[in-house]
């Protein structure tokens, strides 16, 4: 029996999910965008795309939440180095 066969057969068996290998493809390609948006080339690489437009076709845009995440976390970065800005120089007055 193949390994995604018997992967499959497990998280039926235990979990009662329905998971065939393209799915689980589509997972690390989700999975490796979220962890690095935008790096479709190493993504094409791990998926044997011969291209990395085949990959940004179908993956274009799946990083979008981690992006946005990212950014609010960035404002938010700033938000708190202005804050920290203004009470130095409070203190200074």
């Amino acid at each position: 029996m193949s390994l995604s066969k018997q992967y499959s057969g497990f998280l039926a068996r235990e979990l009662g999910l329905q998971v065939n290998p393209h799915l689980l493809r589509h997972y690390a390609g989700m999975a490796w965008l979220d962890a690095m948006p935008g790096e479709y080339q190493g993504l094409a690489k791990l998926l044997g795309h011969a291209s990395t437009r085949t990959t940004e076709a179908f993956y274009t845009g799946a990083e979008a939440k981690t992006a946005q995440t990212r950014w609010q976390h960035l404002l938010e970065g700033m938000i708190e180095e202005d804050k920290a800005a203004m009470t130095k120089t409070r203190r200074a007055a």
